[in-house]
């Protein structure tokens, strides 16, 4: 008896918002089974720790951990619509009514917000020197997702920063201490802390708008737009 050949897998093509080209393969029915085990448990970690491992194991070129959250989550659709199916029934819990409601949605309609916040924050100038500061920032990883979605919004703007810039100097965030970097953003002004806040704000997302209506005929709509929403 011969061995079981090995199946080829079809390569489909992902363009980041920075115009890079991830080329990806479908999933496996294993990698569906592990990715919906993932999303049973409830653990985020565990979800995203498994979305890493599978994207990784399926992505034939590009660096799945150096994707911003929103670039992963929306590879993570992608893959799932050309593996899986577009189409999906979800039930609907009305936050007024709490009734359930079944609906059809198309997952191909879900599409990134069109917000593309500046990267680039001036901030004045340097006492010596008068070169003028700036605070160049960066969108949070996938990696950073599962501290993110729960700590503070003073602690997601940590994981923004990238470089501190004073004329062609750079200080890498990564290699100032937590205590030093604590005091320094404390002395900017709050206006720049007020960008800072806009850029974790306006960072784009994953959103599907849905329609739905309740038993006596009411039409409410809803936006689906956390990354557990479409991890279907």
């Amino acid at each position: 008896m011969m061995n079981l050949p090995k199946i080829t897998s079809t390569v489909h093509t992902y363009t980041t918002l920075e115009g890079e080209k991830i080329l990806f393969a479908q999933f496996t029915g294993g990698q569906e089974k592990v990715l919906l085990e993932a999303k049973e448990s409830g653990d985020d970690e565990l979800i995203v720790q498994t979305v890493i491992d599978v994207l990784k194991s399926i992505v034939r070129k590009g660096n799945v951990e150096k994707l911003p959250t929103f670039e992963v989550e929306n590879l993570l659709l992608r893959s799932r619509i050309v593996s899986v199916g577009s189409d999906v029934e979800v039930i609907i819990k009305d936050p007024d009514t709490e009734e359930k409601i079944s609906i059809n949605i198309d997952l191909s309609k879900a599409e990134l917000t069109k917000s593309r916040p500046e990267k680039r924050i001036l901030i004045g100038k340097a006492e010596d020197g008068g070169d003028e500061v700036y605070l160049n920032l960066k969108f949070p990883t996938f990696k950073d997702l599962a501290d993110y979605k729960k700590v503070s919004e003073d602690a997601k703007i940590r994981l923004c920063l990238d470089s501190i810039q004073v004329g062609d100097n750079y200080t890498d965030i990564s290699e100032v201490p937590d205590k030093e970097l604590t005091e320094w953003l404390l002395t900017l002004e709050k206006s720049t802390l007020k960008k800072l806040g806009e850029f974790v704000q306006t960072i784009p997302r994953l959103e599907l708008p849905l329609t739905y209506h309740l038993k006596d005929g009411t039409e409410k709509t809803i936006t689906l737009k956390d990354f557990k929403d479409f991890f279907m």
